[in-house]
């Protein structure tokens, strides 16, 4: 390979004093030249093989030294474009080549090359623009070609350097208009990454989709440009695995990741590996890049307590495990719960139960999240229990009313159980005899009764007792007849009985009036007909 050196001819020089005098005077610059425009190319005898970007420094050969194979985003660098010429003929007399030089598809500069020198058949290369004009280029961005115009004498008589900038075709070659020539610059490898939550889904955290936008280097012939993608992804300086899924690194100009699988949500580090498609090939690794991938969990939170209406005594006490009243995802953050009751909470006070509203309020790190409110209703309707053994229903004589007792009923709830007594008289005509219905009533807290009630028949069955000496049978004369004795009588029963004397004289009809039978009789009968005589 030949190093062309750059030779200023007369008409080089002249057109040089008019670029300087336009600069000077205005605020100029070139997109297509006149001469792209002006001439008929037909030959292609001198072509562009490669174009790369070079430092400014030179080698000591008449060249400068290559530009190191990566480089940092946003560091500027001023070069050379190294320009790789391929020649198909044989002896040509000068050459020229002028270009666009474009940033990111926007225009920099024209530039301009022109050399009298003669060059045969093969590879040769040259470097523009002239020293020490150089292009300015910032890591990262894409630098291109467009408008290229090759030009070249085809005999002594008609050097470059001799024919006017219209005046060289057909002996020259311009590449179409829409050709946009890619310099060789270092590699800068990029990416974009895009975060999503995917809708529809339980994803705990994002999905990245990371799509190598890495410029530099020599692209390969098909897509993509590069003939190799390595993405090394590590969490806390762990490469992520899954043991089911394909571990770090990954490989492919883009790549989807879902970090749900991976470690969830927090930081990554991502780290590209390129390779182009140089001879030999070029391995260039960007800097580590913090990825933050977000949660993508949604906390929720449900209710799964229905209303308590039960007979009872006590309160239910509040829940206190949360998963025991929501259903929920916290999301990895931390849960407590708190409880409140509203309410008539008094079972038996007010005489209608417990009636309230306990509301609970479920908490994610600290922050009331959620409420969960339960009606609670707990009554007291079963009375008090009787003792085992009951006075019966009996029978007894007026003198032999049993006294009333005293009886203890329990309770299935605690609390103070209040006992009345009453003794209803059923009287009859007699006062010695009625119907007594004793009960003995119990009420609990709640105020729910109970009652025993014991009937006593009460009966006179006892004759009265007559006080006194009782006369015995006589037989007298009849001027010797007794009084009647007075004779007074008792009864268990009744207080109010009294003596009836009776008699009955018979004989005193027959011939011998001295001579009779007197039958005295005292009786006492008491209200219940019992009957001493």
């Amino acid at each position: 390979m030949k190093n062309i050196t750059y030779l200023l001819s007369k008409k080089s020089l002249m057109k040089l004093i008019l670029l300087f005098s336009l600069a000077f005077y205005s605020n100029f610059s070139f997109s297509q030249s006149t001469t792209y425009g002006c001439n008929s190319c037909n030959s292609n005898d001198i072509g562009i093989k490669e174009v790369k970007l070079v430092s400014i420094i030179p080698d000591g050969s008449g060249g400068f030294l290559p530009l190191p194979t990566s480089c940092l985003t946003g560091s500027a660098i001023d070069g050379y474009l190294k320009i790789t010429l391929d020649q198909n003929a044989t002896t040509r007399y000068g050459t020229q080549i002028e270009a666009d030089v474009f940033v990111n598809n926007n225009f920099q500069q024209h530039i301009r090359y022109e050399s009298c020198l003669e060059t045969g058949s093969g590879t040769f290369y040259i470097y523009m623009p002239n020293t020490p004009n150089s292009i300015q280029w910032t890591c990262g961005e894409v630098l291109s070609l467009k408008n290229i115009f090759i030009g070249w004498g085809s005999s002594a008589a008609n050097n470059i350097c001799n024919v006017g900038d219209c005046d060289l075709g057909p002996h020259c070659f311009k590449y179409d208009v829409s050709t946009n020539m890619v310099v060789i610059t270092p590699i800068k490898p990029n990416f974009t990454a895009v975060g999503i939550c995917p809708p529809n889904t339980n994803n705990s955290a994002q999905t990245y989709t990371f799509t190598s936008t890495t410029t530099g280097g020599v692209n390969c012939a098909l897509p993509p440009p590069y003939s190799s993608y390595k993405w090394d992804i590590t969490k806390n300086g762990v490469p992520i695995s899954n043991p089911t899924l394909p571990d770090s690194p990954f490989f492919g100009s883009s790549i989807t990741i879902d970090f749900s699988n991976y470690g969830g949500a927090g930081d990554y580090e991502v780290v590209l590996t390129v390779i182009d498609c140089n001879t030999p090939p070029t391995t260039a690794s960007g800097l580590p890049t913090t990825v933050s991938v977000a949660s993508c969990c949604v906390p929720s939170a449900t209710c799964l307590l229905s209303p308590i209406n039960v007979e009872g005594c006590t309160i239910p006490s509040p829940l206190t495990n949360p998963e025991s009243v929501f259903n929920y995802n916290a999301c990895g953050k931390t849960v407590t719960m708190t409880s409140s009751d509203s309410g008539d909470t008094l079972i038996c006070s007010d005489g209608d139960g417990a009636d309230f509203t306990r509301t609970y309020i479920l908490l994610f790190n600290g922050v009331p999240f959620s409420t969960c409110a339960q009606n609670i209703k707990v009554s007291d309707t079963t009375p008090p229990i009787l003792p085992i053994v009951l006075p019966q229903n009996i029978t007894v004589s007026c003198d032999q009313v049993p006294a009333n007792i005293q009886l203890t009923a329990t309770d299935n709830c605690t609390g103070l159980i209040t006992v009345f007594g009453t003794n209803a008289t059923v009287p009859t005509s007699c006062l010695s005899e009625y119907t007594i219905n004793r009960t003995w009533t119990f009420i609990d807290a709640c105020g729910n009764p109970v009652s025993h009630t014991q009937i006593i028949n009460v009966e006179d069955t006892t004759n009265p007792v007559l006080i006194g000496q009782l006369p015995g049978d006589v037989t007298v004369q009849c001027d010797n007849v007794p009084a009647p004795v007075v004779l007074t009588a008792s009864d268990n029963c009744d207080n109010n009985v009294s003596v009836v004397y009776t008699q009955n004289i018979v004989g005193q009809d027959d011939a011998c009036a001295a001579e009779y039978t007197i039958t005295r009789n005292w009786s006492v009968t008491d209200c219940a007909g019992n009957n001493t005589s």
